[in-house]
């Protein structure tokens, strides 16, 4: 007893409770002995008791529930691993590196006295547990992992529970292509864990049989034929289940693979769609024997036609073209090489469906008329909106001066489609090429005749055609309104080969209800004036000189600068007229900071387009602005006897870097030229833009490779990438007023970005279309590839390609 403790109850019945309590204490506490004594004599109600203090034990901690941290394989072997090992161990993952490798399990306390744990495992294996520390402990399968299997392992002595889900790699699989597999190209195979190599010969076979030889390089093994593959024939290539691994143990299931060598027919056409004048083709990869092909060549239903052989292509040629809605071509097993060995081993089938779509023709946008010089070459451009290469059909109608302002008049005006009726025929003929351009007959004589393609319909499809060997040029002034209006008209005809004016040719005019208003004639160099006082709308002057016939308009269309823009009245005001003509240029068209740039300035007085030249001394003030539009530097000069001026501008080092302009100020009038100030250095890499064809058709998959590589050889890695598509316009609206040509930049599908790879290079496949398809546009789209690669110095370096879609 180490104390007591002191008790008073003033009540008896709280004492009663007292003394239940200290006999019950003993008990609780495993004390055995009695506590106290009662006193002898009686004590006052309210006296003290002494009682025993009694310590209680220490209690034992409970363990925390055993639980999984990690899970991973490592490469070595652990059966004889020290604990102080354990680190050092190679980490692979969270699937076995090979068919050996332990698994690896972590958990959050020492695993007792056992060392072991409750693992089931499916499929079912033998997992022997070594523990590789108080908290480790490495499962090792015996014989080891089964390949290509999904194992999940149930780790039951952990209150988590954990399933753990790994899988095994295919034993083997077959490098290459497995249909049109090359004749003299090995077959291999490339097996995912180190194998016993005389097992798996043994357990290797090939049906149909072939000579081969085996060649292993590590763990790839090679079946090189003696010869060669047999052709158009499918090989199955079977690893038994005997092959083992390296260190014995038997692979489990038998594994197998079919391949298809390739046929001696490297193509064939058409394909899907077809028009009714195509040539059915087959392409052979050597020399055939043509007699045996010809024999074996079907096509059902039947055709009749004729062979024609260009080098290794079999060409039949449909004798009245394809008639029926769809065809199926077959060549048989029987068609031989010259050599007598056989093209194929089986027959070889496609089918394809013919379209039997009208082409549409189009010639262009616009009122639909063209002078064509009857000595020049007499074609005319146009487009057609089907993809078949048919021939076209072409009709020639002849059209009278009456006629002509009719339906001139009425296709400006209420844009009424062009009428052939009653229209006399006088030609019809099959032409047309690849560059979608047709010849007039080369006897025709010059006259007015109206252009169109059979079955046209008169919207855009029929040209009105001047053939003739003379141009008139006119230029027409109005002055007043109504009655009191004064149409001034001067005119000058040429001879359109030789350029030599035309005397004698009467000029009639004629305003835009078809009414003959005013006439002249052309003098001995050619020209005639005339005025016509009256409200007239100027429509047309028809000349006439020999027999033959000419024509000019007055409307906008006719311009030189002209566009369908104009046509549709969009542009109504007219231009502006200008004082004088400057033309301004510099020695160079870019310069580096610090150089000086020379300037040389043209001016000539403009009076309506007839020029000379101003005044010496006349002022001209040029401005050096930079890349911001600020104002660098001003010099007021003055010209010379001859009408120009000099001056030079010294830019300053370090200066802003752009295109800068230099401004030329005469009177009122500002003329604006462009330069470069750039810093200019000498590029490090080269970059080259490649596309597999040249030619594409629409819908066709274009593979574009862009490869950078530096100077000294080595490929720039990893560099950004932009691919820029531009395409060839051919109006004004994308080119500008007066442009006949120029690259614009696709509006959709036109950008692409990636990076070089380790080789240097980037390859992206990209949709092939025509460029912004429309009635007016042509079916044929040049494209420019452009790319541009940045190789993190701040160097951008491009190159390009073209193609045609």
């Amino acid at each position: 007893m180490k104390g007591s403790i002191r008790l008073i109850a003033p009540v008896p019945f709280l004492g009663f409770l007292l003394l239940l309590l200290l006999v019950l204490l003993p008990a609780l506490w495993g004390v055995a002995a009695p506590l106290f004594s009662p006193p002898s004599t009686p004590r006052p109600a309210a006296s003290p008791i002494l009682l025993p203090l009694i310590s209680p034990p220490t209690p034992v901690p409970t363990p925390p529930p055993l639980s999984l941290t990690r899970w991973y394989f490592v490469q070595e072997d652990v059966s004889s691993l020290s604990p102080d090992q354990v680190a050092s161990l190679t980490r692979t993952g969270q699937n076995p590196p090979h068919l050996h490798a332990p698994l690896i399990l972590t958990f959050n306390r020492p695993l007792g006295p056992a060392g072991t744990v409750l693992v089931v495992a499916s499929p079912e294996v033998t997992l022997h547990q070594v523990a590789l520390d108080e908290r480790t402990l490495a499962l090792i399968p015996l014989p080891g992992w089964q390949p290509d299997t999904r194992y999940t392992l149930d780790v039951q002595s952990a209150q988590n529970s954990p399933h753990l889900t790994f899988y095994t790699r295919r034993l083997a699989t077959l490098s290459g292509a497995t249909r049109g597999h090359d004749l003299e190209t090995p077959i291999t195979l490339e097996f995912s864990y180190p194998v016993d190599a005389a097992s798996v010969e043994q357990a290797l076979r090939l049906v149909p049989e072939t000579p081969y030889r085996l060649s292993w390089s590590g763990q790839v093994l090679r079946l090189v034929p003696e010869t060669s593959w047999e052709v158009d024939t499918t090989y199955t290539l079977t690893l038994g289940a005997e092959a083992r691994d390296r260190s014995g143990m038997l692979l489990g299931k038998p594994l197998s693979w079919n391949l298809t060598t390739r046929s001696l027919v490297t193509s064939v056409s058409p394909k899907g769609q077809a028009s009714p004048c195509t040539t059915i083709a087959i392409t052979f990869a050597q020399p055939a024997d043509r007699e045996s092909v010809e024999a074996a060549f079907h096509i059902t239903p039947t055709l009749a036609g004729t062979f024609d052989w260009q080098g290794n292509t079999l060409r039949f040629i449909p004798q009245e073209g394809l008639s029926a809605e769809a065809y199926q071509v077959s060549l048989e097993p029987s068609a031989r090489a010259s050599d007598g060995s056989p093209l194929l081993r089986r027959p070889l089938r496609w089918d394809f469906q013919v379209n039997f779509q009208q082409a549409a023709v189009n010639f262009g946008y616009g009122p639909n008329i063209q002078i064509v010089d009857a000595s020049g070459p007499r074609r005319i451009q146009y487009s057609r909106w089907d993809t078949s290469s048919c021939p076209l059909t072409f009709v020639l109608y002849q059209l009278t001066p009456e006629r002509l302002l009719a339906d001139y008049t009425s296709a400006i005006k209420e844009a009424k489609p062009l009428s052939i009726e009653g229209l006399p025929l006088v030609r019809e003929w099959t032409g047309g090429d690849s560059a979608n351009e047709v010849a007039l007959p080369a006897d025709l004589p010059p006259g007015l005749y109206v252009l169109a393609s059979q079955g046209s319909t008169g919207h855009g499809d029929r040209l009105i055609v001047v053939l003739t060997h003379y141009a008139l040029i006119l230029k027409e002034a109005s002055t007043g309104l109504g009655t009191n209006a004064r149409h001034q008209v001067a005119g000058y005809a040429t001879s359109i080969s030789t350029g030599r004016p035309r005397p004698g040719m009467a000029v009639r005019l004629y305003d835009r209800s078809g009414r003959f208003y005013g006439q002249g004639t052309t003098d001995g160099e050619g020209r005639f004036e005339t005025t016509v006082v009256g409200d007239t709308d100027p429509l047309l002057a028809l000349g006439e000189v020999d027999g033959e016939m000419t024509l000019c308009g007055f409307g906008p269309e006719w311009d030189a600068y002209g566009g369908w823009w104009s046509w549709r009245g969009w542009l109504t005001s007219p231009p502006t007229g200008r004082t004088f003509r400057v033309y301004l240029y510099t020695d160079r068209p870019i310069y580096r900071p610090g150089q000086t740039v020379h300037v040389r300035t043209i001016v000539r007085s403009d009076d309506d387009a007839l020029y000379s030249l101003p005044p010496a001394g006349t002022q001209v003030t040029v401005r050096l602005r930079d890349a911001r539009d600020n104002v660098l530097a001003t010099q007021v000069l003055s010209l010379n006897d001859f009408g120009t001026a000099y001056t030079s501008f010294a830019l300053a080092e370090g200066g802003t870097l752009g295109t800068y302009q230099v401004e030329a100020v005469v009177g009122e009038e500002v003329t604006r030229q462009a330069l470069k100030v750039e810093e200019y250095r000498k590029p490090d890499y080269q970059v080259t833009v490649t596309a597999d064809r040249e030619r594409y058709l629409q819908s066709e998959t274009m593979r574009v490779t862009v490869e950078a590589r530096y100077y000294f050889g080595r490929p720039v890695v990893g560099a950004p990438v932009q691919l820029t598509i531009y395409k060839q316009a051919y109006d004004e609206w994308e080119c500008g007023i007066g442009a006949s040509d120029c690259w614009a930049r696709l509006y959709q599908g036109g950008e692409y970005r990636g990076a070089t790879d380790a080789q240097g290079r980037w390859v992206v496949h990209i949709p092939a279309q025509v460029a912004d398809y429309s009635w007016w546009s042509p079916d044929l789209s040049h494209l420019s590839l452009e790319a541009t690669v940045e190789d993190g110095s701040g160097q951008s370096v491009s190159g390009h390609a073209q193609v045609k879609v």
